[in-house]
């Protein structure tokens, strides 16, 4: 933000400024503002309403409502000074009048400040009459600029946004009719939370936390706004939207998205906004059998009874529901959002339970404020063992928080300063709606029950915990058992990784050598595929890490006739996308599953953690998916619908891995013969770190420097090519593409078989790092 900003002369015009908004919120956030020194220096609000009164009446009702608002007790002269900046105009928002005298006010402003102010106009009034309003203020040229270069417009809109997706997008098209998206400023309360803010900060500011974000680490994220107090005084308002549209359609999504977008490499407005809407975009949108699973929904008893709510009423009270992201980092991890009113305890927080140990991370709204991690440490005394401890982090007396005016001042400053980085874009309101109407729709028809409970208990929690407590734990659905077919370089890592992991691991390999190696750190041997198979517990899963071609077919020939229905066959090898449906085909007949899987990052990848690229059915795909986080990298497992998709999204990899590797070499070589001594080592760590061509290549060929020497003396200039980008450049030709770069890669291989030289050298070293290639001799 730009203080300097604030010397910019600037109107408010609020409309419906004898509200309650006005009332709780803005002049109580204005006033703190005020008293900070962080309003415009020359300022001014412009107050508009239906009821009839003075500017100096008006000012005698701010002047109370500072009185009675907490925290500024005492502090006349600053109120008297504030209340003096405030004007009153009376009239009905449909009447043409009303704004010609709101130009006439705005332009005398003008005139006695000699400047050009800026504007921002606030709809602090009921969505019903945002058309008549914002239609007239264009009408009368009141968004207009008053300048070219000062005297900006912008327009203030509170949530909800819609009802629904249609009146939505009704919503968006009319104020995109009159204003540019950078002018409308659509404000949810929550976006201005110190704690929402601090979960962005804490996430990106830390980058150890980023490893373990997503679904390798994370097993479910609890998002909760749970309050004591009831509706009562609120009904009609109430009554018109339910628990979900009032709380679960904006908060809870807006803090879904903060938790689990895309690192935005920068606290800028357009890239955080940017990327709070990809990943809203990727939720999935449920059907009408998950909205049945997936969530419940409560009424208090006595809800019917308050004033405004209708007889009979159907709204729910509370709610839980699991939403899912359709996103590599996050497949397979349940959000839980929850709300309700008129329960136990308050209690707003978001909870991050990770895997294995359970380790949490809580970002605490109330009854207190702080940021808590649930770790494990070593007891105190001689034994090693370990208990839980809890550490907190920027804790904060609530008697320090001002609930609601804190967010509205921040919010009310950004607007000012033009930062729309927490106000709401008109795609995230779309991916909201689009993924709230199906379950809205369903309850409007009666799909699911709605239950009751009484005020001041925690009943609907407790029934909705153990009606959705099989989604909460998706790793436990799938037993812990794989047969492994296949002990190579990749095969062994994958098994390693496999047992470290606590799976149980049946592994066979054409030689024994391999098999017996792995014993000793938990492998269950098998020396034939028959002996792999009876040991394996049904329902089998068996996981193929062979050559590609006959190895591979003759194994699925085989296992068809030793399975059983039901069982699984991965083919996480490099073959051919189109020998995934002949693989496919032998085992359907017998009623076995398959699956193909793109196997990226090498040995080391087996060990570690690999990009895996999964073809076949979706639904296999996701019942299988704590066994691919299992082994792959953290955002590095993805399902491509069809089989032998997998495969097809791997042969793609290898052709770009081809000319990747082809220009580094070449680049490299190029660096060799330059007429300055430039060290071929440091030169590839440096490129390795920070630039744009940064990446494991080049890290791996930094590796290989280090370990042959810079002249690769002992590294054989001939590059053999094992037919993985072959496939890609015979694919590319097949639908009549042209891949020059592929093409010129393929056709280096072939070269250099005859004409070995430098560039071949340094091929043969990458590959050897990263797949474990004889690259000497």
């Amino acid at each position: 933000m730009e203080p300097n900003k604030l010397t910019i002369p600037t109107v408010l015009v609020v409309f419906g400024a004898t509200g309650d908004l006005m009332e709780k919120k803005i002049a109580p956030a204005l006033f703190r503002l005020h008293k900070n020194g962080r309003l415009p220096k020359l300022f001014q609000v412009l107050s508009i309403s239906h009821r009839e009164m003075s500017g100096e009446d008006f000012q005698e009702h701010i002047l109370s409502i500072l009185k009675n608002t907490p925290g500024s007790e005492g502090d006349v002269p600053s109120m008297q000074a504030f209340v003096s900046l405030f004007s009153y105009v009376s009239g009905d928002f449909t009447d043409d009048n009303l704004y010609q005298q709101i130009g006439d006010h705005v332009g005398g402003i003008d005139k006695s400040w000699s400047a050009c102010s800026n504007k921002l106009f606030y709809l602090a009034v009921p969505p019903a009459h945002y058309a008549n309003i914002t239609k007239r203020l264009a009408q009368f040229k009141l968004t207009e600029p008053c300048s070219e270069d000062t005297g900006y417009t912008r327009v203030l809109v509170e949530k909800p946004f819609g009802h629904d997706r249609g009146s939505a997008h009704e919503l968006n098209e009319l104020l995109s009719s009159l204003f540019k998206e950078e002018q409308i400023y659509r404000l949810d309360h929550y976006l201005g939370k110190r704690m929402l803010q601090n979960i962005m900060a804490f996430r990106f500011s830390n980058n150890f936390f980023e490893g373990a974000w997503g679904n390798k680490y994370i097993e479910k994220v609890e998002i909760k706004l749970l309050e004591a107090n009831t509706a009562e005084g609120r009904g009609t308002f109430y009554d018109a939207l339910g628990a979900l549209r009032d709380v679960g359609q904006n908060h809870l999504l807006e803090f879904l998205a903060v938790v689990a977008m895309d690192n935005p490499r920068s606290f800028k407005s357009d890239a955080i906004r940017n990327a709070r809407t990809r990943i809203l975009e990727k939720l999935v949108v449920p059907s009408a059998e998950m909205i049945l699973k997936n969530n419940y929904r409560a009424q208090y008893e006595g809800y019917q009874e308050h004033e405004g709510v209708e007889k009979n009423s159907s709204r729910e009270t509370y709610f839980k529901l699991v939403a899912y992201i359709d996103h590599p980092l996050w497949a397979g991890v349940p959000f839980t959002l929850e709300a309700g009113k008129g329960l136990a305890s308050q209690k707003k927080e978001v909870v991050i339970t990770f895997k294995n140990n359970k380790n949490k991370m809580l970002f605490k709204l109330e009854p207190d404020e702080s940021i808590q991690l649930d770790l494990w440490a070593k007891q105190e005394g001689y034994e090693m063992s370990v208990e839980e401890k809890r550490f907190l982090l920027n804790e904060r007396d609530t008697k320090t928080r001002v609930q609601y005016t804190e967010e509205y001042e921040k919010l009310l400053l950004d607007a000012f300063l033009g930062d729309q980085t927490f106000f709401v874009s008109s795609s995230e309101v779309d991916a909201e709606w689009r993924f709230i109407d199906p379950i809205i729709c369903a309850w409007d028809d009666n799909k699911t029950t709605l239950g009751r409970y009484r005020v001041g208990t925690d009943a609907p929690r407790d029934i909705a915990k153990a009606t959705l407590h099989e989604l909460m734990s998706p790793v436990e659905e799938l037993p812990r058992n794989i047969a492994l077919v296949g002990l190579g370089k990749m095969g062994a890592n994958l098994a390693q990784n496999l047992l470290t992991h606590e799976w149980n691991v049946v592994g066979y390999n054409r030689s024994p050598e391999p098999t017996d190696k792995l014993v000793p750190d938990g492998l269950v041997a098998a020396y034939s595929l028959e002996e792999l198979v009876s040991k394996t517990p049904s329902p089998r899963v068996v996981w193929l890490m062979l050559p590609h071609g006959e190895a591979t077919t003759s194994t699925i020939e085989k296992l068809s006739t030793l399975l059983h229905a039901d069982d699984i066959v991965i083919d996480g090898g490099n073959s051919f996308y189109r020998d995934a449906q002949k693989h496919y085909d032998v085992l359907h007949e017998k009623g076995i599953e398959f699956l193909d899987v793109g196997f990226s990052g090498g040995p080391y990848g087996a060990l570690t953690g690999a990009c895996l690229m999964v073809g076949g059915n979706k639904k296999l795909f996701e019942h299988l998916l704590p066994l691919f986080t299992t082994i792959g990298s953290s955002g590095g497992v993805a399902h491509f619908e069809g089989i032998g998709a997998g495969h097809f999204v791997k042969m793609v990899h290898n052709g770009i891995e081809y000319g990747m590797m082809q220009s580094l070499a070449e680049g490299f070589n190029l660096l060799s013969h330059a007429p300055y001594d430039i060290p071929l080592d440091t030169a590839a760590y440096v490129l390795g770190n920070g630039s744009v061509i940064e990446g494991r290549l080049i890290s791996w060929l930094a590796s290989a420097f280090s370990k042959y020497g810079t002249n690769l003396e002992s590294v054989k200039g001939s590059v053999d090519a094992l037919g993985e980008g072959g496939w890609a450049l015979e694919e590319t030709e097949n639908k009549g593409l042209i891949n020059w770069v592929t093409k010129a890669s393929v056709d280096y291989r072939t070269y250099s078989q005859k004409n070995p030289d430098f560039t071949g050298k340094i091929l043969s070293a990458i590959r050897g790092e990263f797949g474990g290639h004889v690259v000497t001799g």
